[in-house]
């Protein structure tokens, strides 16, 4: 059931971008490791006149992520110097998982097979103000965390309480 789980959403991110590369179960050779690394599936396309890298994880559990797993895979991103990562389930992760990922590029995201229509992954749903090495013009940076009043200044743009 998992394969069948990786392959429809191989299916629907290859549908979903095609102007991007995607491959499936690919190899990265990991710059701290110096070995090669076994995605899901990586996605290389161009951002803003850059070249950019995301891998995927599926996992088809019968219970929830755990932080373990999640860290394994922020270390697998960290390895292959990967822009953004995506980790995919059908159950859901734990409290500690979630915690995790909120200093990192690593996206979580639950999905059943019947959901996988419902979802329009757009840029922004790859990518969120914390992205490492995107620098961001103060104007870009306010546009963006609109809604994120209670961590900075509006007349300043100062952050707070980070």
């Amino acid at each position: 059931m998992w394969k069948k789980y990786e392959t429809k959403l191989f299916d629907f991110f290859k549908q979903t971008y095609p102007e991007c590369e995607i491959e499936f179960d690919d190899s990265i050779f990991g710059i701290y490791s110096k070995i090669e690394r076994q995605i899901d599936f990586a996605i290389r396309g161009n951002l803003a006149g850059k070249r950019i890298l995301g891998i995927v994880d599926c996992i088809y559990y019968s219970k929830k992520i755990d932080i373990k797993t999640v860290e394994s895979f922020i270390g697998i991103m960290q390895d292959v110097n990967a822009n953004f990562a995506l980790m995919i389930t059908n159950r859901g992760y734990s409290q500690a998982a979630k915690n995790r990922v909120k200093y990192s590029n690593l996206k979580l995201d639950i999905l059943q097979f019947n959901e996988l229509n419902e979802i329009e992954p757009t840029v922004d749903y790859f990518f969120n103000q914390n992205i490492k090495g995107l620098e961001l013009s103060k104007s870009e940076f306010y546009r963006r965390n609109r809604q994120n009043t209670a961590y900075f200044d509006k007349k300043n743009l100062i952050i707070k309480n980070v």
